[in-house]
């Protein structure tokens, strides 16, 4: 049973890009606004539509775990690892900025200094995201984090005590003026959930019972029907507001991805025509949503957005009737958010080994 955990686990690491992808489709599935039909026979899709904000606990979850083997570099200085992570995001994050600023327009010299330092979120200022300010807030603290973690003997209890506190930090603060935190400190325990099962992964000592493989799956199932019951009982401005589907992820996190994990590699070993084509075709679309999801993150809801103001499709009354005016909007908009996340990973790919070259000789 150890042997087959420690399988399960080091899929986590194999298939980490297309858990990325599946995040992003998740997430970029939950900012649809509607969709174009209402059956009740459907309410799955409506219900894993509703809860879609779990792909931002996937990143979370993910960064975490990549963290971890990050630390396990021999240039493990604090610097080169700084250099790296923010190299990654912030080229990207200021040319998508650079792109909806004079689209959508700004406030001020100073509203632009928030925007591109990131500091508007923790401000509450606004026309700032949260999630990219929320990655670099982790990179900036997970030095420290990680340093007292792998300087005790008890790593788990570390986290489950670390996670417990942030827990009770993020109730304190509901009812407070700086609720609009919550959406970051809640996701804190995802966050080192993911570096913790990074490094027993990193160090080949994940150890799981049988046991404990009941328990994750009953979890599991138990925050779906949470998740059900929440999502009936509270508008999504409550849910926002109170964070009620962001508590249940953290029961649901580890369960998920070991899940998720499992039968993307169950996927990879489709042989029967024509099922391993189509195999192929989503293991391929989830590598391409994985190695550019931060991009087409940062630029999906702006693309959403143009798309409703300007309502190019509602205008065909054909397309309204067959309801094919929604569907091919959406794909519309999917298609561009690919795009245009490609062409910015590249860019960003030109100022990263430009950056690093003056860095590395400074």
């Amino acid at each position: 049973m150890t042997k087959q955990m420690n399988f399960q686990a080091n899929l986590i690491s194999q298939y980490r890009t297309q858990l990325m992808g599946a995040a992003f489709l998740w997430i970029f599935f939950h900012h649809i606004p509607s969709l174009p039909f209402d059956n009740p026979f459907l309410a799955p899709i409506l219900f894993l539509k509703d809860i879609g904000f779990g792909g931002a606990d996937i990143f979370i979850f993910l960064s975490g775990f990549g963290l971890s083997f990050s630390m396990q570099r021999p240039d493990n200085k604090i610097s080169s690892f700084y250099l790296r992570r923010m190299l990654r995001v912030i080229p990207s994050y200021w040319i998508a900025l650079t792109i909806w600023v004079p689209i959508f327009g700004y406030d001020s010299i100073m509203d632009l200094f928030y925007r591109y330092t990131t500091v508007g979120f923790w401000l509450h200022k606004p026309g700032t995201g949260w999630l990219v300010p929320s990655i670099v807030m982790l990179y900036a603290l997970f030095p420290f984090i990680y340093k007292q973690y792998e300087s005790t003997q008890r790593k788990l209890t570390f986290v489950i005590i670390s996670s417990i506190v942030t827990v009770f930090a993020s109730y304190l603060i509901i009812s407070t003026p700086l609720n609009y935190l919550l959406i970051f400190v809640v996701r804190i325990p995802v966050f080192l959930i993911g570096m913790h099962l990074g490094y027993l992964t990193v160090n080949n000592v994940v150890s799981i019972s049988k046991k404990w493989l009941i328990v994750g799956s009953s979890l599991l199932l138990l925050s779906f029907i949470t998740l059900i019951a929440v999502t009936h009982i509270y508008t999504k401005a409550q849910m926002a507001n109170h964070g009620a589907g962001m508590y249940v992820m953290i029961f649901a996190t580890l369960p998920l991805y070991i899940l998720l994990s499992f039968l993307i590699s169950k996927l990879m070993l489709l042989r029967i025509w024509p099922l391993a084509i189509v195999a192929k075709l989503v293991n391929r679309l989830l590598i391409y949503c994985g190695t550019y999801s931060l991009e087409m993150f940062m630029v999906h809801m702006g693309i959403m957005s143009l798309g409703r103001q300007y309502d190019l499709f509602k205008r065909h009354d054909l397309l309204t009737a067959l309801n094919a005016g929604k569907i091919l909007e959406h794909v519309l908009y999917f298609i561009c958010t690919a795009i245009v996340g490609y062409l910015i990973y590249r860019l960003a790919n030109y100022l990263r080994k430009g950056l690093t070259k003056i860095f590395n000789t400074a």
